[in-house]
């Protein structure tokens, strides 16, 4: 990512950004999962529109699988997702936007959704994955930061999970 360009909103996310980020936010709904549901119904919305008995069809899905992507279709989580992360001056794309860091959808299972600070960029290839401890001190917060910042100013990528600790630092 470079500097960022494009604020971060909840407008920021299509339509189809927000019923794929119900499927991201969906426990035990990981991105194989997503992709069989995808390639069984044909789209999102079909998966989304599904009775527990056709989810259960596809290979992968019981019946708590089914009754989770059910749920999801009436989760207010996504909105909050949205602004979450708007707040936190963050993106979340789809594997379906344009703006989809091309090298993750080369992968065998892309994540159903990023979130991403900055803009994304073909020359994004060089990236930095910074991770480390959840339990951590704040030392290790602080130079998580410090690497981050250092070496997105000098144009690298920083990749990161989000989780606690390191992870997050290298975002904030």
């Amino acid at each position: 990512m470079t500097a960022r360009s494009t604020p971060a909103s909840a407008d920021s996310i299509s339509e189809l950004g927000r019923k794929m980020l119900r499927l991201h936010l969906t426990k035990d709904v990981g991105p194989i999962r997503t992709q069989r549901l995808l390639e069984h119904f044909g789209s999102v919305d079909a998966v989304l529109a599904a009775s527990p008995a056709e989810l259960e069809r596809v290979e992968g899905v019981g019946r708590r699988v089914a009754a989770a992507v059910r749920a999801a279709r009436e989760d207010a989580s996504v909105e909050q997702e949205i602004a979450e992360a708007a707040r936190g001056g963050a993106r979340i794309l789809c594997r379906y936007d344009p703006e989809y860091p091309w090298l993750l959808r080369r992968i065998s299972d892309p994540p159903t959704c990023v979130y991403v600070r900055g803009t994304v960029q073909v020359e994004d290839a060089l990236g930095v994955a910074i991770v480390g401890a959840r339990k951590c001190s704040h030392y290790g917060v602080e130079q998580a930061r410090r690497f981050a910042e250092g070496l997105a100013r000098a144009g690298l990528t920083i990749v990161s999970g989000m989780a606690r600790g390191i992870d997050g630092a290298a975002h904030l």
